[in-house]
């Protein structure tokens, strides 16, 4: 099978693509903070890097959609009939219908229909439908003759949600009784209500799952695919989390090199050089090519360390990680080289920075800090009292004497005075 040039960490992206996507950003910094924590769908990531999502976050995606609407069903409970068509589940037409949050949960936008008496589709239908997203993410900016080589974990997945209509056709059906589609839903309903937990203690304990029927199943078989099952739901939130950081860290950097080349053509007449004609020529397919090679190196490292450098993690973790607290982990565990320094006046009078650099320049600068008003401070611990205090502290807490009067101490002087005296 014809591989497309590249791997799961990044391919070259289409300059024509990111050019139409990087005009549409809203004018000002895209931050990712508070005020610009807008929705990224997957239709959205897929065109700004015009690259195909790896394996790993497909399967974060698959987890987390199932686990949408698993809840979905179990909030809309059974049919009613003054529902409206909007509130019951449709097929994923495609990636544009997954949003992702800032906080790595997803949404659902169901496409609208004009038919609103047209009947719901079955958990089997959008379980079928979602296989077809999972593997147009996979697959999205091949050509015709190119075929992407998968995992066979994933591709066993992907094959077994798209390929359900072969399993749930009953050989032997029992003569005279056809289930109605009432029954049908109320018996998925209850194959949900036990939800995420039971699928995680099903994979713990059962055999590998052989058919999909439910939106649980799909859940236990990604959560199978990590080495530790209890943490599906954290990883691929997190895998999800990093996703939609990356994404945005990207489009405001795209949006700040079209802004600083705007400032580079006023400046023109004023500054001569060659890095900054360089800097100048690159285009946003230049910088989006450069900022996914940045991201690989930081996933990847450079360099091997000693095992005892680095405390063990089975999960993947470089996928949880956003681009900023992936350089800070490198400088943590120190996984970096340090260059030499010329002091003999060697260094050239102009520094001219790759592209690289920039990008690392602009990660470091922008670190995910929360709002002051959200922080929540522990209590400051209370210090243990020297030994010194201690012993001040004892001696003020000693029994205090009963106070005496001058007159009576008086008195007492002048009696031991004459006692002394007829001693004598």
């Amino acid at each position: 099978m014809a591989k497309r040039p590249g791997n799961d960490d990044g391919m070259l992206p289409s300059p024509t693509m990111i050019r139409n996507f990087s005009t549409d950003l809203d004018a000002g910094d895209a931050d990712c903070g508070e005020g610009a924590a807008e929705d990224v769908s997957l239709e959205e990531i897929l065109n700004l890097y015009s690259q195909p999502i790896n394996e790993e976050q497909a399967w974060a995606v698959c987890y987390q959609c199932c686990r949408t609407l698993a809840q979905k069903r179990r909030k809309r409970g059974f049919k009613s009939a003054g529902a409206s068509a909007a509130e019951y589940l449709r097929r994923i037409e495609g990636p544009e219908d997954v949003v992702i949050n800032r906080d790595g949960t997803v949404k659902l936008h169901f496409e609208d229909t004009s038919d609103k008496y047209k009947s719901s589709c079955t958990s089997l239908e959008v379980i079928d439908s979602l296989g077809i997203m999972i593997y147009k993410a996979l697959d999205f900016g091949l050509k015709d003759n190119e075929e992407r080589e998968l995992s066979p974990p994933l591709e066993r997945l992907i094959d077994m949600m798209t390929n359900m209509e072969e399993t749930k056709s009953d050989p032997c059906p029992d003569e005279g009784y056809e289930a109605t589609e009432e029954e049908e839903e109320e018996e998925e309903e209850d194959r949900e209500e036990n939800g995420e937990e039971e699928a995680l203690a099903f994979v713990t304990s059962a055999s590998p799952i052989s058919r999909i029927q439910s939106y649980r199943d799909i859940i236990a078989i990604c959560s199978s695919h990590l080495p530790s099952p209890l943490d599906a739901p954290n990883h691929y939130q997190a895998v999800c989390r990093a996703l939609y950081a990356e994404t945005r860290e990207l489009r405001t950097f795209l949006e700040k090199i079209k802004s600083a080349k705007e400032n580079l053509r006023r400046m023109e007449g004023e500054t001569h050089g060659d890095p900054v004609k360089d800097l100048n020529e690159l285009e946003n397919a230049d910088w989006a090519r450069f900022w996914v090679q940045v991201m690989r190196d930081l996933r990847n490292g450079v360099k091997l360390k000693k095992v005892q450098e680095r405390q063990y993690n089975p999960l993947p973790i470089e996928y949880q990680l956003t681009p900023y607290e992936m350089l800070m982990d490198d400088i943590r565990s120190k996984r970096y080289k340090l260059r030499k320094v010329m002091v003999n006046g060697d260094i050239p009078p102009r520094l001219k920075k790759s592209a690289h650099e920039i990008i690392l320049e602009f990660i470091r600068s922008r670190p995910p800090l929360n709002p002051v008003a959200a922080r929540k401070l522990k209590p400051h611990p209370q210090r243990p009292q020297s030994l010194h205090e201690r012993l001040l502290e004892d001696i003020k807490t000693e029994r205090k004497l009963r106070p005496v009067s001058p007159d009576l101490i008086r008195r007492h002087r002048l009696g031991e005075d004459h006692h002394y005296r007829n001693a004598v």
